[in-house]
Formats: C-alpha cells, sequence, structure tokens
C-alpha cells in the first residue's frame, strides 16, 4: 500500500497531470474499501493488483480536488468524482501486471451499459437532487465526458488546463463555470458546443451508420453529444482502412458527416464502440449483402 501511495503522488506531481502534491505529508490507512478525508486515505486492499492500484491512486487523487481547490462536491460530485475516476486510469495502465488492461476501455463500458436511460442526466442537476443516477452522473459520465474532452485537447492541454485551474483556485471555492472558462482561455478557443450538451442537455453518446450506394457512408449523431468518430472500413478487396474526425465535428449542431469514396464499395463497415462512448452499438456495424 505504501509502494502504490508513493507511486500515486509521484505520478500525478510529474507525469500527469504534473501538478505537485500540495501538502508536505498525507498518512494511507490500509483498511477496508476506500475513502478520502483531508490529509488521510482509507484504502482497502481489492481482489486484484489492478483494483488496489486503482482505488489507492483514487483516494489520494481527492487531496488535489476537491480538497485543495475546494469544490463543493455536495453539488456538483462529477468536479471531484469525475476527475478523479479519470486521472488515475493512466497510472494503472503504468503499473498494472495485468497485459490486457486497457486505459479507459472499463469506463466506457460501464458508460454504454446505461447511456441513454433514466439513469443519464445532465451533469449540472445538483448531485443532491441526482437520486439512484447519482453514481452514474458523478462518476461514469463525467469521466466520460472528461476523456472525450483530453481526446479532442490533446493529454498535453488538457493537463495544463487542470494545473491553471488548480494554480487560480487552490484554497479558493470555484464553481462548474470557474472550471469552464479556465478550459476555454487555455484552449484557445469557446468549448460551448462541447459543455452545453455533456453538461446542460438530456443528450447522450449515440453514433449510427448510414450508407448509400456502397460508396458513400454518413454518419448521424441520433444522441446529440459530441464525440469522435473512428470509423474502420474493410473493401471489397479485403484490406482495410481507418478513419478519423475529432469531436468538433458535431459544432453548431451538425447532425450528419459524410465521406464519399469512388475507388471501390464497402465490405464491412464499423464505428468503434470500445474506446468511444456510444449508447446503441447494434447501429454501428454494416455489412454489404454482395
Amino acid at each position: 500500500m505504501a509502494d502504490v501511495a508513493h507511486k500515486s503522488i509521484k505520478f500525478f506531481s510529474e507525469e500527469s497531470p504534473k501538478i505537485v502534491f500540495p501538502y508536505p505529508q498525507i498518512s494511507i490507512f490500509n483498511g477496508a474499501g476506500g475513502m478520502e478525508f483531508p490529509g488521510m486515505v482509507n484504502d482497502g486492499d481489492s481482489r486484484d493488483y489492478t483494483g488496489t492500484l486503482y482505488v489507492t491512486s483514487h483516494e489520494i487523487g481527492h487531496s488535489y480536488f476537491p480538497f485543495n481547490t475546494g469544490l463543493n462536491e455536495q453539488l456538483y460530485a462529477w468536479m471531484d468524482e469525475g476527475l478523479i475516476t479519470f486521472l488515475p486510469r493512466k497510472f494503472v495502465a503504468k503499473y498494472t501486471n495485468d497485459s490486457s488492461y486497457i486505459a479507459f476501455e472499463d469506463i466506457i463500458k460501464s458508460y454504454n451499459k446505461y447511456a441513454g436511460s433514466i439513469r443519464e442526466i445532465p451533469l449540472m442537476i445538483p448531485s443532491t437532487n441526482t437520486g439512484f443516477a447519482y453514481r452514474y452522473q458523478a462518476y461514469t459520465r463525467s469521466s466520460v465526458a472528461f476523456y472525450t474532452l483530453s481526446e479532442y485537447l490533446g493529454a498535453d492541454t488538457f493537463d495544463f488546463a487542470l494545473q491553471e485551474f488548480s494554480r487560480r483556485w487552490e484554497e479558493k471555492h470555484p464553481t462548474p463555470y470557474d472550471f469552464f472558462n479556465t478550459f476555454n482561455e487555455v484552449a484557445g478557443e469557446d468549448l460551448a458546443w462541447f459543455w452545453k450538451p455533456w453538461f446542460f442537455e438530456l443528450a447522450y453518446a449515440d453514433l449510427a451508420l448510414e450508407v448509400k450506394n456502397n460508396q458513400e457512408v454518413t454518419v448521424v449523431n441520433r444522441g446529440g453529444i459530441p464525440v469522435p468518430i473512428h470509423l474502420k472500413i474493410t473493401w471489397n478487396n479485403g484490406t482495410e482502412e481507418h478513419f478519423s474526425m475529432p469531436a468538433s465535428v458535431w459544432k453548431n449542431g451538425r447532425e450528419k458527416f459524410t465521406w464519399s469514396f469512388k475507388v471501390m464499395e464497402f465490405k464491412k463497415l464499423e464505428l468503434d464502440t470500445n474506446l468511444t462512448p456510444d449508447a446503441y452499438p447494434n447501429n454501428n456495424v454494416w455489412t454489404s449483402d454482395k
């Protein structure tokens, strides 16, 4: 436990998000479950080393959010739980002994399980009013939103935005709007196209395929949430190609994106659902009947 704690603090301070640990010391208690307290965390051993890596780094991460930045987790639990569900996964990927572990694959799977259901509510609904949807809202949808934003901005820019947010609001009490504004300034663009559907609207992640004449493929955003497009095309000759578009392709209310190919016909089309959130994966695969 002490070794994992040491590695967690070193990783957060030096690798991602590269924010120096804000306190001179912390006590790590090897108890049961997991819970954060100012200056102390209770971490129980998990069934496997991967789980122990995650729960230990997760609880230690709360020293940054909410404690050092004074977040109001009673109203907006996603501000700390979402970040501290997202951030440790890179740490786990570095130190796990599970060769099959893929960072973020598990949280995407958890999101997809209830995406588009009554559990999926806007993140800006106060946590005190979320009822049985609390955990899905505070941990799952929020961490997937941060994962999607990090993929769009790039890991370095995302980390720098967190560094700036922590610097500006150390020992203060920022609101979600302070978080949004900091990221807008660091990114150098108005990210309202991202914040609005992910945080304020009854939207969900769901892309679908439409095909015309075996040479034109349209990706439809049925759920309204901006997510990237990762498309694999298998051509009639058996070769494969990959095509991608960033989440910003859905800016300004755009609902469809089309690729036209005149070279040969499709044999199979597949939208990624392993590392891309999607509520209804059944409409993400198309196979030619020829």
